[in-house]
């Protein structure tokens, strides 16, 4: 007991590395967007839209992960489980997530600058553009070891990831801003600062895997599996897994026969559910069309479950449609103009032009205003209703005609450009946060629906990454004119 509390007591030092693992969740995207200058003077012809084909590329990886993630958990296959299963320990699978992708991230954000001053600066893009490829699955794989690390041990850390991605922006614009000022010098220009920037992201990233391997020893983690692991079994023998899931082979051969057992006596036992056991003795003494007629059963309710399940899911999706158009929009827009169109913004200085400055400043606002905007839910969550979010949400679209119109100069004056990268950013920050939040909790959605909720949320807030960086290409044409 003693152990226990003060295991609870130490909590508030993992809430702060938890924020650390949101940072590094996002900092190899957040490295590319802030160093924008750095790739301007170092890729040559390739140098013109270059974010463009990095953030896309980047957004469209990501996917993958989602969809896999979708399908595992809403198809109904039957899988065989059983005890001692080396991936049956939540903390394994999760870890085997997390540390294989932040070493990746280490080795990618540390090559960066190796393949741009070594490799010809057409060879260099086309290998960055696939490493980024590869990073955005690594994004999106890790994204999901994280979350379920957070879940095991604490809805709260949850909230510490999503502030640790919001940090991440700000972080890595300071260390920008640094590593720009002390690093280019008249001999070496550029590329001095970019090496001292992206070594930089390196050694954090790789402060925080070090950190993981000790989180993953400690006895607050251990704790919490331990209690994560008696919940499940628990909910199990209180029959609140459905007898679906014990035909997707979601329990052990000795946990089926319990738990049916406990469905028989409380009336709930069904004539038609076979259970399979790998080594059994009256599975070998059965005739084979006993077994073939139990196959069929087994087959048959299979498919029942499937078409079931596939209209449930239906039915979430009509649920949360206003929301999941929502979140799309969100990110549509903020993705048409950031960063492709914001940072041709021009300032009414020339040599902040000139010398690279003006964007890396408004990446830093941007960033600064959606960290602000993450936070904001925390003390104004009920001040506005779903119905008055959806039509701020869409009136989000007039950014683009200004971004536009400050692009070419119809509106050029610095504390209007000040002003619109604010509050894009704080709306974007604010609005897809209450989103998230409120999209599983709707009255409309049961219980045992929030899960499939949220992963339709999350696919189509990549969805709006995605077709949001499409429609950046189809903007710039527009200001080039």
């Amino acid at each position: 007991m003693h152990n226990q509390q003060k295991t609870i007591q130490h909590s508030s030092l993992f809430y702060f590395y938890f924020i650390f693992l949101g940072i590094a969740h996002l900092l190899p995207y957040h490295s590319i967007i802030v160093a924008y200058d750095y790739f301007e003077n170092t890729l040559g012809k390739r140098s013109k839209n270059f974010e463009f084909y990095f953030v896309t590329t980047f957004n469209l990886t990501t996917i993958p992960p989602f969809l896999v993630a979708f399908i595992y958990a809403t198809k109904n296959t039957k899988q065989k489980a059983g005890k001692g299963n080396f991936f049956s320990n939540p903390l394994t699978r999760h870890t085997i997530r997390i540390v294989p992708s932040l070493i990746f991230y280490v080795l990618v954000v540390i090559s960066i600058p190796i393949i741009t001053s070594k490799i010809h600066s057409e060879r260099a893009f086309i290998i960055l553009v696939i490493e980024i490829g590869f990073v955005g699955v690594a994004t999106g794989i890790v994204e999901f070891g994280i979350y379920g690390l957070a879940s095991i041990a604490n809805p709260k850390y949850i909230v510490a990831i999503v502030t640790g991605q919001g940090v991440s922006g700000v972080l890595l614009s300071i260390i920008r801003m640094i590593t720009k000022a002390t690093g280019n010098t008249p001999i070496n220009g550029v590329k001095s600062s970019g090496f001292l920037f992206f070594f930089s992201c390196g050694f954090i990233i790789l402060l925080v895997l070090i950190g993981y391997l000790f989180l993953i020893r400690s006895k607050f983690m251990k704790f919490n599996i331990d209690r994560y692991t008696r919940n499940v079994l628990e909910s199990k023998l209180l029959n609140i897994e459905p007898l679906g899931n014990i035909m997707m082979g979601q329990t052990s051969d000795n946990e089926k026969r319990n738990l049916l057992s406990i469905n028989k006596s409380q009336g709930n036992y069904k004539n038609d559910i076979v259970i399979e056991s790998g080594s059994g003795s009256e599975s070998d003494s059965e005739s084979g069309d006993v077994k073939e007629m139990k196959g069929e059963k087994v087959l048959l309710l299979q498919t029942k479950n499937q078409q079931s399940r596939l209209k449930s899911i239906w039915k979430i999706f009509i649920k949360l449609l206003k929301m999941e158009i929502s979140i799309f929009l969100i990110f549509l827009i903020s993705l048409a103009i950031f960063p492709s169109i914001a940072v041709r913004i021009p300032s009414t200085n020339p040599k902040l032009n000139k010398s690279g400055w003006f964007p890396l400043i408004l990446i830093f606002v941007f960033d600064l205003s959606d960290l602000i905007g993450r936070t904001l839910p925390k003390w104004f969550n009920n001040f506005i209703s779903n119905n008055l979010l959806f039509w701020v949400i869409f009136s989000r679209s007039i950014f683009i005609v200004l971004y536009i119109l400050m692009v070419k100069k119809i509106i050029f004056n610095e504390f209007i450009t000040f002003i619109c990268i604010f509050l894009t950013s704080l709306t974007d920050g604010y609005c897809s946060c209450l989103v998230l939040m409120r999209a599983p909790n709707l009255p409309s959605i049961k219980p045992e629906e929030k899960n499939i909720a949220s992963l339709l949320m999350a696919l189509f807030l990549q969805l709006g990454l995605f077709f949001g960086s499409c429609l950046s290409w189809l903007l710039l044409p527009l200001i080039e004119k």
